[in-house]
């Protein structure tokens, strides 16, 4: 049989001892408090709201160097008329060809109309004026961030288009009740992540289609 010595017996019992004294000891007020853990998703979902919205307000005033000041500087940004992105078809501009864009009156082809299958010929700022800002959507009745508002018949293959990004959408259900939710607009803008801050990497109208 093992004998077990009274000496660590004795040290034994003091550390028990010491530890529910440490535990009963009243806390120090004058001590800072411990900080509670940062949720990051809410954090980093707030910085892109603010973000978004900074954006949003440059586009309904149609500052021009203040937009190009978001585009990703190594992808630029795609300009959508619909919900479908055509990565290859799609206009895609850098920062500094947008601005030399919205200040040219020249019409330019951003793709073809869903009700004709015309080709949509019109300026920079006529296409901002008809495929990004046709409603206000600073005031906007819905905001989502990663989740799809807006739900017409053509397909929102947003998700595939920007593996990496983060989409940030402004939705209105509709403005006349007599077309019953049929007039409904989202704007969806697309945000990746590059030197520590998020950029607009497309832009994205939805509306009902034919």
């Amino acid at each position: 049989m093992r004998r077990v010595s009274l000496r660590g017996l004795g040290w034994v019992a003091a550390g028990v001892a010491l530890a529910v004294l440490t535990a009963c000891a009243p806390v120090d007020p004058s001590l800072p408090a411990a900080e509670e853990p940062v949720d990051s998703v809410t954090t980093t979902e707030d910085s892109l709201a603010a973000r978004s919205k900074a954006l949003l307000s440059a586009v309904r005033d149609r500052d021009a160097r203040t937009i190009a000041g978001f585009i990703h500087p190594a992808k630029g940004v795609r300009l959508s008329p619909y919900a479908y992105v055509e990565k290859v078809g799609d206009q895609v501009l850098t920062a500094a060809q947008f601005v030399e864009a919205f200040n040219d009156e020249a019409p330019r082809w951003w793709g073809v109309e869903d009700a004709t299958g015309d080709p949509l010929m019109m300026s920079c700022a006529d296409y901002f004026g008809r495929f990004v800002y046709d409603a206000d959507f600073m005031e906007a009745k819905q905001t989502s961030i990663g989740t799809p508002i807006g739900r017409g018949n053509t397909i929102n293959n947003a998700a595939e288009a920007y593996p990496a990004a983060t989409i940030v959408e402004y939705h209105f259900p509709g403005f006349d009740p007599q077309y019953e939710g049929l007039d409904w607009r989202s704007l969806r803008l697309v945000f990746e992540q590059a030197e520590g801050d998020w950029f607009l990497v497309g832009i994205i109208h939805d509306e009902w289609t034919s």
